[in-house]
């Protein structure tokens, strides 16, 4: 009988050691870099802007037909101001990034008194601050997060694209 408990204490030992390894060798971590851009057209006589983009891991083939996605991690949110055209001198009076899902409440980043002309081509970061987990579980959910961006212009006409970038990793299981 104490071979047998001996035996069977083993065995489940040596079970779960190999189980661990076996996450170990199926899991892998991969970069994250999702992008959507804004394309920003204020025609004369207008002010505002109004525009809606949105990420989500059912767009990233390489990771959602692979894999079972265990889990994600965002770095950072940056966004760039790219091929700015008319006015180099608009300003951004009263600008917003609306940042939100089903799974969280709504989080925004203020964009006020900004020269455009002084951020072209400069990557900005958005501080995200508890947010980005907010953000990491929603995808893991398989929820789609939508970024709105609202504002003011000084001026028009201006066109230019905003392109917004976000990095992170997620973790992904084979089997």
């Amino acid at each position: 009988m104490k071979k047998l408990t001996f035996l069977l204490f083993v065995s489940v030992f040596a079970f779960s050691c190999l189980s661990d390894d076996i996450d170990e060798l199926t899991e892998q971590d991969i970069d994250l870099e999702i992008d959507e851009t804004f394309d920003v057209d204020i025609v004369e006589g207008t002010t505002t802007f109004k525009g809606q983009e949105s990420f989500s891991l059912e767009d990233e083939d390489d990771i959602t037909d692979l894999a079972t996605v265990e889990k994600v991690t965002i770095k950072s949110m940056t966004y760039e101001v790219k091929n700015l055209a008319n006015d180099q001198d608009a300003i951004v009076l009263n600008g917003t990034f609306k940042v939100s899902s089903a799974e969280f409440n709504t989080i925004e980043f203020p964009l006020t008194n900004v020269t455009l002309g002084d951020i072209e081509n400069q990557v900005q970061t958005i501080d995200l601050g508890s947010g980005a987990s907010d953000i990491a579980q929603a995808l893991l959910n398989d929820a789609t997060i939508s970024v709105e961006f609202d504002a003011n212009f000084s001026e028009s006409p201006v066109n230019f694209d905003i392109e917004l970038v976000l990095t992170g990793s997620v973790t992904i299981d084979f089997l």
